[in-house]
């Protein structure tokens, strides 16, 4: 309330007793949907260190959740689903009675989902309580009769269904077109300095019009590095890419690649919609005015233009974000984890968008661990794993 200058009403009441407002940080946990918003210190053991010895139970899932603590890594350094790994950790091991986790699976390989909800459920016994909100719905593990009356809410923890029954989630697009490759990326390759046992292994890649290619693997394994190297904003060791053939560099190869991060919160800065809509315009790297390129896509309006974008909820900012990159009209897009912490809703309107980019010639590059909506939106998906690209499959009911 006070960055918004909202007001804040109202008590909080645990176990009959009243918490006053200084005491409520004591009492419940909380999981940001960014975890980037959750940590204190620099360095992951310093950041563990906050909340003290592990319980023996906790302990032992914790080592394999965290199997790069022993290195002690900045958490900078970490990908967002290693550094959501330690913010949903270091919260359900905190003493607070009560965890509140907003969309802590969001960007989790299937591995670390499994782990986490092994923790919750562990905490859950010792006798804390935990609220989940998974895609948008939220879980409690006591069933409460005021909850069950709740139309979104779902008793127990598993991770969230989605509506993969929804029309924009059937086929997006007619096959590829395959005559010459609209890019091509040959022996591209990336490493960190900071990370000095991660590097991105030269690697060749062929994307066509009107094809989506996924990117699975875990968490870790230079899924985000590809896509920034591909867009032509992380730093590169090597290799080329070109449009029709025709090499790209500097500003050409990110006019016509559009990286969309998967933290959407850090990249939006105006202080209206308006001006983040119109961002490109001003700088001179939109070919249309937005509201041209808004109608074609048939994207219906903003009620309120001129609201300021860091009142927007974190899924409401990924959507704004994505039509800010897709009012630039770039051949191709990076999307890192376009669909973590969506509702159905919100999931069926980025799939509608990424049907029209598709059907117009453009082509995309999409990272997700959501494999229920990589069989459905991309045309093959590719493996990665410690930075290699380890295996490709083709999904026949898109690209036949």
């Amino acid at each position: 309330p006070y960055f918004e200058k909202g007001h804040l009403g109202g008590v909080v009441e645990w176990d009959g007793n009243l918490i006053p407002r200084a005491r409520i940080p004591e009492t419940v946990a909380y999981v940001f949907p960014n975890p980037n918003q959750c940590f204190v210190e620099r360095r992951l053991l310093s950041e563990l260190a906050v909340i003290g010895p592990l319980r023996r139970d906790l302990a032992n899932v914790a080592r394999d959740l965290l199997p790069f603590a022993t290195l002690n890594p900045p958490l900078v350094e970490l990908s967002l689903g290693q550094r959501q790994r330690v913010a949903v950790l270091s919260a359900l091991a905190k003493p607070s009675p009560l965890k509140v986790l907003d969309e802590p699976l969001a960007y989790l390989d299937p591995f670390a989902r499994s782990l986490v909800l092994d923790l919750m459920q562990r905490v859950v016994e010792h006798g804390d309580l935990v609220v989940c909100l998974d895609s948008g719905r939220w879980s409690l593990d006591r069933g409460e009769e005021r909850w069950a009356q709740l139309p979104f809410y779902r008793g127990g923890f598993s991770p969230a269904e989605r509506d993969v029954t929804a029309p924009a989630l059937q086929s997006l697009a007619a096959p590829p077109k395959r005559g010459g490759a609209l890019l091509s990326f040959r022996h591209l390759c990336s490493s960190y300095a900071g990370r000095a046992a991660f590097r991105l292994a030269s690697f060749d890649l062929e994307v066509h019009e009107g094809e989506c290619v996924g990117l699975v693997g875990p968490n870790g394994s230079g899924k985000t590095t590809l896509l920034q190297c591909v867009a032509g904003i992380g730093a590169s060791d090597g290799g080329e890419t070109c449009l029709r053939g025709r090499r790209l560099s500097g500003a050409n190869l990110r006019a016509a690649i559009r990286y969309a991060s998967q933290d959407a919160g850090t990249q939006i800065f105006s202080t209206t919609i308006r001006e983040e809509l119109a961002f490109g315009e001003r700088w001179r790297a939109a070919r249309r005015p937005w509201a041209q390129v808004f109608a074609d896509y048939k994207i219906s309006p903003y009620p309120d233009i001129e609201r300021d974008p860091s009142t927007l909820s974190h899924g409401e900012q990924k959507y704004l974000y994505l039509l800010s990159v897709l009012a630039l009209e770039p051949d191709m897009l990076a999307l890192d984890e376009p669909f973590a912490g969506l509702d159905s809703t919100a999931t069926h309107q980025v799939c509608e968008l990424l049907r029209e980019f598709l059907v117009r010639g453009g082509a995309a590059l999409l990272a997700s661990h959501d494999r229920s909506i990589l069989n459905r939106v991309c045309h093959r998906s590719i493996e990665m794993a410690d930075g290699h690209l380890v295996s490709e499959a083709v999904h026949d009911a898109l690209a036949t």
